[in-house]
């Protein structure tokens, strides 16, 4: 297929991924400009060999010496010896650019807008935006396609602060 059916298969997996984060203080919600990792369900295989899904960390990173966006997962047993970046499932090869992010709003101040990273490791983003780029070889132009992904958990977490606050 072409680059562009590539990348609709990346942003399809990369939509799953965010739209299923979840919720587990112990891990993380990071994200910089060419990475993201937060909790969710992962598959792994047990001693005796079946598979069981768990939570864990899922991420995405570019490593750009092999030109890939990689995907990577870890159950929550294995992260104090695993890092996101130890384990690449190439997700599209090809890319020479990959810019993530994240839409925040601040209540404090009524402000809202994209960055380029997230710190805020208890709290999700409202949205994700992930951007993949290539060189065409043709034309030898950037060419590039993007995706906004909303977080469904970001909602579940403003609706528990209205809670809380009327509780108050």
């Amino acid at each position: 297929g072409t680059q562009e059916q590539w990348f609709e298969v990346a942003f399809e997996q990369f939509r799953q991924d965010v739209r299923n984060m979840r919720r587990f203080q112990p891990v993380p919600i990071k994200g910089s400009y060419d990475r993201i990792s937060f909790p969710g369900i992962v598959s792994s295989e047990t001693e005796d060999g079946h598979s069981v899904s768990e939570i864990g960390e899922v991420g995405y990173f570019f490593s750009s010496s092999q030109k890939m966006l990689c995907r990577a997962k870890h159950a929550y047993r294995e992260l104090r010896y695993k890092r996101l970046t130890d384990v690449c499932h190439p997700v599209v090869i090809g890319v020479d650019r990959v810019q993530l992010s994240f839409y925040r709003y601040d209540k404090d101040t009524g402000q809202s807008g994209w960055s380029s990273s997230w710190e805020r490791e208890d709290v999700p983003p409202l949205a994700v935006k992930l951007e993949l780029g290539y060189q065409d070889p043709s034309t030898r132009r950037m060419m590039t396609q993007s995706l906004i992904v909303h977080v469904p958990l970001a909602k579940t977490y403003e609706e528990d602060e209205k809670d809380e606050g009327t509780r108050s």
